[in-house]
């Protein structure tokens, strides 16, 4: 999505709204795996040293299971707005009058879902080959309880 700053008129919001294709993202096999669908509506307003860009965006990606790693189709629904001041501390900077706000539709997808996601009626494996569970109630309460397992001649 591009938004041309130049268009824009001071102290006027412009609402822009399209339907971005990020069907070449290449996401995190253990986060957001793919942008399923993804409809953004923005509202930009250009003031003298400010840009204020109110994002709607409304979509579903598909990220993993946190216990199987299967296939998870998870909802989106953010609103957010960003100020852009074009100096140097800004989270986003742009070199030009056209803007792509791809980079900031992508940020705000990733931070809205969460890390660990759990398909509903998934649980851990108790254990499995090469590896095992520790339940808290087997942890020692002192690191050197350890040493009276040890036999010291």
């Amino acid at each position: 999505m591009k938004i041309n700053r130049l268009l824009l008129q001071l102290n006027k919001p412009e609402t822009f709204v399209e339907d971005v294709d990020f069907s070449s993202y290449k996401g995190d096999p253990y986060h957001i795996r793919k942008i399923n669908k993804c409809h953004v509506e923005v509202v930009a307003t250009q003031y003298e040293n400010l840009l204020t860009l109110k994002f709607d965006i409304k979509g579903e990606v598909t990220s993993s299971c946190a216990y199987t790693l299967e296939d998870i189709l998870y909802p989106i629904d953010i609103h957010e707005t960003i100020n852009i001041t074009g100096e140097e501390d800004d989270e986003f900077t742009f070199d030009s009058d056209i803007l792509d706000l791809n980079e900031i539709i992508i940020t705000l997808i990733v931070y809205s879902v969460p890390m660990k996601l759990v398909k509903k009626g998934a649980s851990l494996p108790k254990d499995g080959e090469g590896y095992r569970f520790i339940d808290k109630e087997e942890k020692k309460s002192s690191p050197f309880d350890v040493l009276d397992d040890l036999d010291i001649e």
